[in-house]
């Protein structure tokens, strides 16, 4: 195991750099939101190592997987075996996090949290400092984890900085810390700015025939959904 954790880091920091160490809820892969929008920025500047929730497989014992999504951001899934109690998932996870660090050149460490529950395997780690993302207010989600509360509590006290994912949310929490601030979701204008040309081209010709993907968002419990619906469109108004 120790072989792999070296291998998985030996030539993908290099010495100088710092690193950025994110603790997230969310797969890297899953849908391109805001700690891939936040994170890809950052890594112009900096290492980041993506630290996923754990996978459950066949295997013999826990290891790290490693996925570089490009030159400066690795995605690290904890591979456990199934079966794995919710202790020893946490211990396992501990275990990998040392031994990953342990491999990491010595420099500046950020700690950068997406959800409070990876404290109970990260509470340990000393930072240069620790930012908490708060991008949804998770204890409203269906199955939140009963201590998810008293973790973000703790989290809070921790934290540096703290960043809320909207102005509802900064309004909810920030008497919980000295340093909070609102820092919305956006998008990213260089690619939506396109289409504002061809939406001009389109609204000079009623004739002309399209077929526009509408872009809808449901909110439910403070998370923001995405769909494209493929209804056919005759013209823009």
């Amino acid at each position: 195991m120790d072989h792999h954790i070296r291998k998985i880091t030996s030539n993908r920091i290099s010495e100088d750099s710092h690193t950025l160490l994110c603790f997230s809820h969310l797969r890297w892969n899953f849908v391109y939101q805001r700690p891939q929008h936040v994170l890809s920025i950052a890594s112009k500047t900096q290492k980041i190592l993506y630290f996923e929730e754990p996978a459950f497989e066949e295997v013999p014992e826990a290891f790290l997987r490693a996925n570089d999504v490009t030159p400066s951001i690795c995605v690290l899934t904890p591979i456990l075996p199934i079966g794995t109690n919710s202790d020893d998932a946490v211990s396992s996870q501990r275990k990998l996090l040392d031994r990953l660090l342990a491999s990491v050149p010595q420099g500046r460490l950020t700690l950068w949290y997406y959800t409070p529950m990876a404290l109970r395997f990260s509470d340990h780690l000393l930072a240069d400092v620790c930012v908490y993302d708060c991008m949804d207010e998770l204890s409203a989600f269906k199955n939140a984890p009963a201590e998810l509360v008293q973790m973000e509590r703790r989290l809070f006290q921790r934290a540096d900085v703290v960043f809320t994912g909207g102005l509802s949310l900064y309004e909810a929490k920030r008497a919980m810390h000295a340093s909070i601030y609102p820092f919305p979701s956006s998008i990213d204008f260089t690619h939506f700015h396109q289409a504002r040309g061809r939406a001009r081209i389109l609204s000079t010709n009623r004739a002309y025939p399209t077929r526009v993907s509408a872009f809808l968002e449901s909110s439910t419990n403070g998370s923001t959904s995405t769909w494209w619906c493929g209804r056919h469109v005759a013209c823009l108004t």
